[in-house]
């Protein structure tokens, strides 16, 4: 488990005495910079992330707490307890399920997840300047490239793309969920702005 902060300014940011809060807890120790265009990675077991993803160094933790697969809210605040950013993520839909594991067994997605152990897949965040517990904000890391701790995300966007957040199927005559056999059907969706 891990959560990377990425500074989007052209100057360092100082983050000494910030705290990672609600699922996790984690108050980052005096000195500690994002330079500018930079990342820095916090790890449940920081010695464990540098031997999976070899190269990776300087990764911060413990954390106290997870990141529940089910679903979990993550603040970020700044030394004086001002919550900067947060999340409340989720496996469900609207968000994307293939961040959870491979988002489906072995029989339906035909790779070995074994292959994948402690490379699955991870939530990525689209763009810095969007809501961040916007649904659409995020993306599943793609299968077969591992997630990018302490690196640029797969895909980044000043604007996510539109996402379905609720839907709704009837028949057209009589607004029934039922659907009969050759009968006009009603969908609705609404999306994220």
């Amino acid at each position: 488990e891990f959560i990377e902060l990425r500074n989007t300014t052209a100057t360092p940011v100082s983050i000494a005495g910030w705290r990672l809060d609600n699922g996790v807890d984690f108050t980052f120790p005096g000195g500690t910079t994002i330079g500018a265009g930079g990342y820095v990675v916090v790890a449940k077991n920081p010695a464990r992330m540098q031997t999976v993803y070899a190269g990776l160094t300087g990764v911060l933790g413990p954390f106290a707490g997870e990141l529940k697969n089910g679903g979990e809210t993550v603040a970020l605040k700044d030394a004086a307890g001002i919550v900067v950013d947060t999340v409340n993520y989720d496996r469900e839909f609207p968000w994307p399920s293939g961040a959870d594991a491979l988002g489906a067994g072995d029989d339906f997605t035909l790779l070995n997840s074994a292959s994948y152990q402690y490379k699955g897949r991870s939530l990525q965040r689209v763009s810095a300047e969007a809501e961040g517990s916007d649904p659409a904000n995020w993306l599943a890391s793609p299968v077969g490239s591992a997630p990018t701790p302490g690196g640029a995300n797969a895909v980044s966007r000043v604007t996510p793309k539109p996402v379905v957040t609720g839907f709704s199927v009837l028949q057209s005559n009589d607004d029934s969920p039922t659907i009969r056999a050759a009968q006009p059907v009603r969908v609705q969706v609404s999306f994220t702005s």
